[in-house]
């Protein structure tokens, strides 16, 4: 193992849920990051951008546009996961 391995941080728990089973699961996250996908790309439509304003504004744009995404999908799945009753566990460190 290397030294920067061991100081890496673990991360988020898995999404556990009591009697849920592996399909359940599954099913559930499918659906979330379907749900997840979709509001993000209605709330920030890619292409959006106004060429008049030029080639560093429509890049600009899209970078935005881009984190933004990101960030509403993680947030809307996350949502979504703890809506249909799961927690995420804690990691072992």
């Amino acid at each position: 193992m290397t030294m920067a391995s061991a100081c890496a941080p673990n991360g988020p728990g898995a999404w556990q849920k009591p009697d849920a089973d592996t399909a359940a699961t599954e099913r559930d996250t499918a659906a979330c990051q379907s749900f997840a996908e979709q509001e993000a790309s209605r709330r920030y439509p890619a292409g959006f951008s106004s060429p008049s304003f030029g080639a560093a504004a429509v890049v600009t744009s899209q970078q935005f546009d881009d984190t933004h995404r990101a960030t509403l999908r993680i947030a809307s799945f996350n949502a979504c996961m703890q809506d249909r009753g799961y927690r995420r566990a804690t990691p072992v460190p």
